[in-house]
């Protein structure tokens, strides 16, 4: 993809069914986070990999400004128990050679949206359940809430 020497904001979903995605730059820039699958995040985030699991979406700011005529490869780092063979190591690369077609005053901003507290609300009661992956007699899966198999008998007016 070619490229001008400025900032781009990307919006990166994984749409595989089962494959995890570790991003990252071989130029070992900075992505900066500001927005997942929940919208905007509060304040932005730098890393220099992100983690994308099946279904999420992730919105980057990458800035190719100090990188004009250069190439750069946002990578996929396939992590200790990848197969060899898999060749999903090389996801883009980045061309920064269009010529800037006019000043780039963007900024990348520190906070992106107040998220209220939880703790702000009034919470009368907290009750934990546990989900538990099991099996029955037969092996086939079975999900247990708070380890119990059937109907659940809910406590009214517990809130």
């Amino acid at each position: 993809m070619e490229v001008e020497p400025r900032k781009y904001r990307f919006r990166i979903l994984n749409a595989s069914n089962t494959r995890a995605y570790q991003l990252y730059l071989d130029s070992e820039q900075l992505f900066f986070q500001i927005g997942s699958d929940g919208g905007l995040l509060q304040k932005t985030a730098k890393m220099k990999k992100i983690t994308i699991e099946p279904a999420e979406r992730v919105d980057l700011i990458i800035d190719f400004s100090n990188y004009d005529g250069k190439t750069i490869n946002l990578k996929n780092d396939l992590g200790p128990n990848a197969d060899p063979n898999d060749k999903t190591d090389d996801v883009l690369q980045f061309k920064v050679t269009v010529p800037l077609s006019k000043k780039d005053t963007s900024i990348i901003p520190r906070n992106l949206t107040h998220i209220p507290s939880l703790k702000q609300n009034n919470i009368n009661a907290i009750r934990n359940l546990k989900l538990v992956g099991s099996t029955d007699e037969l092996g086939r899966p079975l999900l247990l809430l708070d380890n119990k198999n059937g109907k659940i008998q809910l406590q009214k007016n517990l809130v």
